[in-house]
């Protein structure tokens, strides 16, 4: 699994080495950052050992820089041979010019190589340097994952959104954890926003599906076509007066308000259409009732303030999109104007999240 994942993680740096060779005014630490880039176009086409000669020769040049040695531990980790990788890095990743992918790195070495508790402790060291460090968050629980240890890789991947809001993989492993649960509205909002902060790739589309089918599968439809919601088991039965009720009852309640309101024919299933349609109810419902004033949600404020009505049905088709691609485009082509005026906007207004403006499940 970390092996197909470490494309992801192969950092450029580039622009570093640039300007400390043009500030050295040094032939060589040019000659080192024209090599970096040479070996960096070599790892990207597939050709490790000719890369490894490039930051061998660049170490060689630029012996204060550790990125050459960091470059050439993830060829040892691209070919497996993880304990020149493991050697490498325990040499270098406690200089200043590291980063929390040296400690990334390290940890997928020892995990791969069945050394469990030093992986553990690798990232553990990593994030006590790095406490912002989205991605060693993402790789502790992963690595608790895998060992069988849910609740653990739970607790990193939320406190990874919490430290790195802006860093998307581990919306998408708590999407993917809670779309096998009870609790799916956990799916479906750490879903969404995943969606939003990561577009266009192969995971954005399988996450747009997920939440598709994740709705699909919240939703019953009684024998007089009614449809009955359960995102979540989290539902108060007899709240107390002025009782403040939980994030998920609140959920559910505006989200069977919204399905109560849907026109539908007496069929056995929910429709593309009316999914889409019963969540844009939702969000009307959700400030119509003032429920942002109590659980105010970055996501839902940022789709409240589209400039153009037209805009949420535009972006719930968007949302749903790899649930149904024929539905999709068969509502494409009707409204093609509006739609391309939609994304338009949506790209130059992307949802935008800080450390003091993020979603997590631990703020409810």
């Amino acid at each position: 699994m970390r092996m197909c994942r470490i494309r992801m993680f192969l950092v450029c740096l580039l622009i570093a080495m640039s300007a400390t060779a043009m500030a050295q005014q040094s032939d060589s630490l040019k000659r080192a950052s024209d090599l970096a880039k040479q070996g960096l176009s070599l790892v990207d086409k597939g050709s490790l050992e000719k890369a490894m000669e490039c930051f061998k020769q660049g170490a060689l040049l630029d012996p204060q820089n550790s990125r050459f040695q960091y470059e050439m531990a993830v060829i040892y980790y691209l070919k497996n041979e993880q304990t020149p990788c493991i050697q490498l890095l325990e040499q270098i990743k406690s200089r200043p010019d590291a980063n929390d992918q040296y400690y990334q790195i390290l940890g997928n070495s020892y995990d791969l190589s069945q050394q469990t508790a030093k992986a553990r402790k690798t990232y553990a060291d990593g994030l006590k340097r790095f406490p912002n460090s989205g991605v060693l968050y993402l790789e502790s629980g992963v690595l608790e994952y895998m060992h069988k240890n849910t609740p653990a890789a739970i607790r990193f991947w939320e406190s990874g959104v919490i430290a790195a809001p802006g860093f998307t993989s581990n919306y998408y492993w708590l999407a993917k954890y809670y779309a096998s649960t009870t609790e799916r509205i956990w799916a479906v909002l750490y879903g969404e926003m995943f969606v939003n902060l990561e577009r266009n790739t192969e995971r954005t589309q399988e996450i747009s599906a997920i939440l598709y089918q994740v709705y699909r599968s919240s939703t019953s439809i009684s024998d007089s076509g009614k449809i009955k919601v359960s995102f979540t088991l989290s539902v108060v039965t007899n709240p107390k007066s002025g009782e403040k009720l939980p994030f998920e009852h609140i959920f559910q309640q505006c989200m069977q308000q919204a399905a109560d309101s849907l026109q539908r024919s007496n069929i056995d299933s929910i429709s593309y259409v009316e999914i889409c349609t019963m969540r844009s109810l939702f969000v009307f419902y959700w400030f119509n009732m003032g429920y942002n004033g109590n659980y105010p949600i970055v996501l839902f404020d940022w789709i409240h303030k589209f400039p153009d009505p037209s805009y949420l049905e535009c972006y719930h088709r968007w949302l749903f999109l790899k649930g149904n691609e024929a539905a999709f485009q068969s509502w494409y082509y009707a409204k093609p104007e509006t739609y391309t005026n939609f994304v338009s906007w949506f790209k130059k207004n992307p949802l935008g999240v800080s450390k003091t403006q993020y979603f997590s499940r631990s703020l409810y």
